[in-house]
């Protein structure tokens, strides 16, 4: 428990802001100049203005991402980007109000009070470093900077998760070392990003006992959270998904609730079963070298025709919907939409949707206060990690399993705390009724209306996937 700061500490603190400013200002000042330049320099740009007149970086892919109009996020930038105003201290309330339940790293005698958190001594994970008015009540970009050039000069590789329109900065303010993993907040990565950013971390820490690895979100939780998680698991800090989480959990946040997304919480499961079970790795995942032989088997497709609802009444549901998306390393893309049940019914019917890879399933009913649709239960999965001989797969309220379902605590209370969403596919038939025949016909079961057909289109299952067989690394 921190105690309450006397006089003293808060002229201590004011001189401290003060002091650092000069040097704030002119490393962002340095900064700013190098990075102006940079564009038009021999090498590649790594963030330019495109013609459109919007500022635009690239992913780790190399792939263009365009930030967006500066008119459109006039809030998030600055015309001064370099000034640290001698004022700083004074928005220190702010930024503790905004950062909530998450732990902030604290040095009075060099004026750092940041959003900021060390898992280990080589992984941090902080909130996005702002710029304009949004580093009143964020942390302010240049005192990220300093911060990780105090700290961990030449030594810190910097990752960026967001893909919003202003969430981007220039690299050369961090000297370069910027990489970015782009997803939308409360969604969940593509599974071959997860895996290149894993091998990215392994490859920084192991080339240097002093290298530290420093990433974030916008609010350094969600995003920034199950990422930490897999690179916890991918350096051998710990050998459970399980593990990692509860790290996270007791070290970002005061509340223990540090990654609580459902969907998110089951990737780092994922991440750990790609390991265990389909590339049948057994030791200290952090022994495997970042060039590996491991590689992402093909991902199975399978077909969606129904979804169902269960252990809810059609009262809470009225006039609801549900919608399918696929996967994408941005926002993901709508592919199918069931429109309004009908009345009495919380049966969604879909025309053969084919999926592969990351994909969501959202069921909207209702309207917010922002006018936006409200979405009671929401579900992110991957193909790879479904089994093939069934005929549906229930989704539930477990968490850290492979079918846990995302639901809002009105609507789980609702329910008495219990909901399940039955993704059928299997081929919806005519019901008929059991003549007790003996017909011999596997394929029906009496009174379901629907064909149980196994999915043939599914050629990998877990365990499966493993390249050429071999557990040599």
């Amino acid at each position: 428990m921190s105690t309450p700061e006397t006089k003293q500490d808060k002229e201590e603190n004011i001189t401290a802001a003060v002091t650092v400013t000069a040097t704030a200002t002119a490393i962002a000042t340095a900064d700013s100049s190098s990075s102006s330049s940079s564009s038009s320099s021999d090498g590649p740009a790594t963030s330019w203005i495109g013609q459109n007149g919007h500022f635009m970086t690239k992913d780790y892919l190399g792939n263009e991402i365009d930030d967006g109009a500066m008119c459109s996020k006039l809030h998030k930038h600055s015309c001064c980007p370099g000034v640290c105003p001698p004022c700083n201290c004074l928005f220190h309330c702010a930024r503790k109000c905004v950062s909530g339940k998450k732990r902030r790293i604290i040095i009075k005698e060099e004026g750092f009070d940041l959003d900021l958190t060390y898992l280990t001594d080589r992984i941090i994970v902080h909130g996005f470093p702002s710029d304009g008015i949004e580093h009143i009540y964020r942390n302010p970009r240049f005192e990220i900077q300093r911060f990780l050039d105090l700290k961990h000069k030449d030594s810190y590789l910097l990752y960026n998760f967001c893909c919003e329109k202003g969430r981007g900065y220039r690299p050369e303010i961090f000297h370069g070392r910027v990489e970015r993993y782009p997803f939308k907040d409360h969604n969940i990565p593509p599974l071959d990003s997860i895996i290149a950013f894993a091998n990215s971390t392994k490859r920084w820490l192991d080339g240097d006992l002093k290298h530290v690895v420093s990433m974030h979100c916008k609010a350094g939780k969600g995003r920034a959270g199950l990422m930490s998680c897999i690179t916890l698991l991918r350096n051998g800090v710990y050998q459970t998904a399980k593990e990692c989480m509860e790290h996270y959990d007791r070290t970002r946040v005061t509340n223990n609730k540090g990654l609580t997304v459902p969907s998110q919480r089951k990737v780092v499961v994922f991440y750990e079963s790609l390991w265990r079970d389909i590339w049948k790795y057994s030791g200290n995942i952090g022994d495997v070298p970042a060039d590996n032989a491991f590689v992402v088997p093909p991902l199975p497709s399978i077909t969606i025709h129904a979804v169902e609802i269960q252990k809810a009444s059609y009262d809470m549901l009225s006039g609801a919907r549900v919608k399918i998306y696929k996967g994408t390393n941005m926002a993901p893309e709508l592919i199918a939409d069931s429109g309004k049940n009908k009345e009495g019914t919380l049966s969604f019917q879909f025309e053969n949707v084919t999926l592969s890879g990351n994909f969501k399933i959202v069921v909207e009913s209702g309207i917010t206060w922002k006018l936006k649709a409200k979405k009671p239960i929401e579900l992110w999965h991957n193909t790879l990690f479904m089994s093939k001989a069934v005929g549906y797969i229930d989704f539930d309220c477990k968490t850290d399993t492979l079918y846990c379902l995302d639901t809002t605590k009105d609507f789980l209370k609702k329910c008495g705390g219990e909901v399940v969403l039955r993704v059928y596919l299997t081929k919806k038939i005519e019901p008929f009724a059991s003549t007790g025949t003996g017909n011999g016909d596997p394929k029906r079961v009496s009174g379901s209306g629907y064909e149980m057909v196994p999915m043939n289109d599914v050629e990998v299952t877990l365990g499966d996937a493993k390249k050429n067989g071999q557990n040599e690394i």
